[in-house]
Formats: C-alpha cells, structure tokens, sequence
C-alpha cells in the first residue's frame, strides 16, 4: 500500500514547495553516520543538543579520560560555534534536513494510509522516525527512487541570493540525496495560502493530531484556558479570549478530532490540516550536509551570550 501511494502522489498532488530545513546532531561510526538527535530549529540549538549528547556520554562512563575529554568538548561548545569535532577518537557533527511539501488543487498532502498512527513510546514523547543509521531509515522503492530523481538537481526556493548560492554549490558538494521518512505538521489555510502552526514536526500522525486537539482546547481559549498555567501566560501576555461561543465551538471540534481522527478540520471560519512533510539529508565524500552558510544561525553559543549580556550597556 504504501508503494501505490507514494506513486499515486505523484498525480494527485504533484508540486513541491520548500518547507524549511531542520539541524541534526550525528556521529560517524565505522564509516556510517548515525543521527543521534534531530528536529532543531537552528544550528546553535543542535550545538547546545549535542554538548548535552557530550555530557550525558561523561556522565554514563567509568573511564576518568573519556570523562574529561567529553567535558572538555562541551565546554567548548558553551563558547564556540563548532559544526564537527572529534571527541576520544569518536567523530561528531551538526547536519541539516531540508524539507518539502507536495501541493495539489487541494493543497497540502495530508497524511496518506499507510503513514504510522503511533509508534512505540508515543505517550512519553519518545518516538522518532529519524533517529538511528542514515541508511538503515532511508526509503527505498520505485517511487522514492523518482523523488530522488525530482529532487536531484532541484534548487529550492530561497530567501536570499546567499541562499541560492548556497543551495546551488550543495548540488555539486552533496550530489547524494537520501529520503528520511515523513514527519506531519500541524498548518492552517490564511487567505488562500497554507502556514504552519509551529516550526515543530511530528513523527506520527496521531501526536500531531493530538497537538491540533490540544491547540483548539487549550491555546485558543487564551486566558480562559482550562491549563491554568498557560492561562496566566497568556493573560501576561495580554492575549484576548474569543469569547465563550467561539471556546466551545473549539472544545466540540477538538472532540471530533479526537473521535474521528479527522485530519482535516473547518472550525469557526478557520481552516487546519495535518500536513504531511517530506524529509531528505544530501551526502558528501565526506558525509551529510553540515550547515550552510547562508542558514539563519542568530543565536550566540550560551557563555557566549551569557557573557555578552553582563557587558555594561547590554
């Protein structure tokens, strides 16, 4: 099933647009790399994830050397803008995932039949589809075989003549794609065009879908949310409630979700989706795609900043 609809895709909804790029944290081991963690906004937030990958390694060995190696190496990534380092003989970096969306006359592609529901440790937040060997997750089959040829020589859309550049010269460092499987966002139709949620994705259809449900009971309501917590935030923030009718109207499509396991919903003259989002790494000679230049990386490492703020004047 899940060939057939990959093929059909195709045909039914045939375009592709950009839908951001994501950080990774990855180590090589015998030649292979392995992404050890992923789904970061920024380049900076990999560095801060794999300095914490380096401490907790510390923290879990018995050898006094590769404690004080790993220690080292994170210190280093609390000032440093560092995208590879070899720590005790073992070699890390930061990678990127790009990411895309097909579109038909319907708009975004939801969530095909044979996508996951759930996977183990769903309930504790611990699924992932894209932890583990690059090649051990890649897809495979006739039709990832003709997205790979579609996306081959394809230069995305960019925001800047840095990142054309930039998207352009990858096509001859990383000439290799690799398909990760998809993840799914959560996305709202906004004058005809299509925005998601929140930059995070999902790993199963079921955890988005309950993000959308979780959305319409407890964030639409602002400070009339029934989570006391975000309630105060959003009264903090000067957040106005929609008012009881539009909160219950919300409540009841949050229900239906739930019930249905819809993933497509109009609610209150707005328009939400599940979105199904695919998921590709380019490879190297020498491994996956670090950052790229032109990669929005605003944040400085944390000393860094920390330092930066107790400046006088700051």
């Amino acid at each position: 099933m899940a060939e057939a609809e990959a093929r059909r895709a195709f045909d039914t909804h045939p375009d592709l647009v950009t839908a951001g790029v994501v950080f990774t944290c990855l180590e090589e081991i015998d030649g292979r790399w392995r992404v050890l963690a992923s789904d970061y906004e920024t380049p900076q937030d990999a560095r801060n994830g794999l300095a914490h990958i380096f401490l907790k390694t510390a923290a879990e060995s018995a050898d006094p050397v590769t404690v004080e190696r790993f220690r080292a190496a994170a210190d280093v990534l609390d000032w440093e803008r560092r995208d590879e380092m070899t720590v005790a003989g073992r070699r890390f970096r930061v990678g990127r995932i790009e990411r895309s969306a097909r579109i038909g006359p319907d708009g975004p592609e939801p969530p095909r039949c044979a996508d996951p529901q759930s996977l183990p440790g769903d309930e504790f937040g611990l699924s992932s589809r894209t932890v583990g060997f690059i090649r051990d997750i890649a897809l495979t089959g006739t039709a990832a075989a003709m997205l790979r040829y579609v996306l081959h020589n394809r230069v995305p859309d960019c925001d800047s003549e840095a990142a054309r550049r930039d998207a352009v010269r990858a096509l001859l460092t990383h000439p290799r794609i690799v398909l990760l499987p998809a993840e799914f966002v959560v996305a709202e139709e906004i004058g005809g065009r299509w925005r998601p949620r929140a930059h995070a994705t999902f790993p199963t259809v079921r955890i988005a879908r309950d993000s959308l449900a979780d959305y319409f009971r407890v964030v639409v309501p602002g400070p009339d949310s029934p989570e006391p917590q975000y309630a105060r935030i959003a009264a903090d923030l000067g957040y106005e409630s929609p008012g009881p009718a539009v909160c219950e109207e919300f409540a009841r499509a949050a229900d239906i979700v739930d019930r249905d396991r819809l993933d497509d919903v109009h609610v209150a003259g707005q328009h939400f989706r599940i979105v199904r989002v695919e998921q590709l790494v380019r490879l190297g000679l020498d491994g996956p795609e670090p950052p790229r230049p032109s990669d929005p990386d605003p944040y400085l490492p944390p000393a860094a900043l920390m330092q930066d703020h107790d400046q006088p004047g700051s």
